[in-house]
């Protein structure tokens, strides 16, 4: 699968700090990971963040792997159910969300807000970095960039699994959330999380997630027939 095949092409930089940042976070709740996918992403972001941008501070570290593991929770709710609605349904062809650059993980408002703290700007700075490493993955598997849109959009979808911006991650269209609405009345919860937290201005290291999402999305375990996700083999 393409996020397991980047992961494991990342160069393991640094090992000093995996068995702690498995201490950190192996143990937090993952509902939509086997604990052997969550471990293995943990351990290989560690290998490779550990020694990147000299010594990167440990709580910066930590929470950039862990909204990994937020986002690609979100990831497989999403292919298990809603992305399928807009793949031959978009009212907004070609592009349709991805018109624009929404892939920085803080715009213009995020920046000037009063409270927003180091971590939270640290972790753009790394995200942004990893932002990078996996489009040039994902492009150099004979994939092409559409011109004209989002910078990160190829001509077969994004170029982001993994790092995708909280925006752009949790955003619904207002069509795509009255389908999901239309098909299950119990979606209605799980689409005023997404849209609360595209809404959310960024100022600290939570705002980048939502425990509201996850905790709507399991709701809808069954109905979108979600399993939770098996790391692909480790080369």
């Amino acid at each position: 699968m393409p996020i397991d095949n980047w992961l494991c092409a990342l160069p393991q930089l640094d090992h000093a700090h995996v068995d702690a940042d498995l201490l950190a976070l192996g143990d937090a709740a993952h509902p939509f990971l086997s604990d052997q996918c969550a471990c293995l992403q943990i351990e290989l972001l560690s290998g490779h963040l550990g020694g990147r941008l000299g010594k990167l501070k440990r709580d910066v570290r930590q929470q950039v792997i862990a909204y990994s593991l937020y986002i690609r929770q979100l990831d497989v709710v999403l292919e298990s159910g809603p992305r399928a609605l807009c793949a031959g349904n978009c009212p907004h062809p070609p592009a349709g969300c991805c018109a624009a650059n929404q892939f920085e993980p803080l715009i213009f408002s995020d920046l000037m807000g009063a409270q927003r703290s180091p971590t939270a700007l640290h972790m753009a700075h790394v995200i942004g970095l990893m932002q990078k490493l996996e489009s040039r993955h994902n492009l150099g598997q004979d994939r092409q960039l559409k011109p004209g849109y989002c910078e990160l959009l190829a001509l077969d979808g994004c170029t982001l699994r993994l790092f995708k911006s909280p925006r752009c991650a949790h955003y619904l269209c207002a069509e795509l959330g009255r389908t999901l609405v239309a098909r299950n009345a119990e979606a209605k919860d799980f689409v005023e999380a997404m849209n609360q937290a595209t809404q959310c201005a960024i100022c600290a290291p939570q705002d980048y997630t939502s425990a509201a999402v996850l905790a709507a999305a399991a709701s809808l375990f069954s109905a979108f027939q979600v399993q939770p996700q098996a790391p692909a083999a480790k080369n």
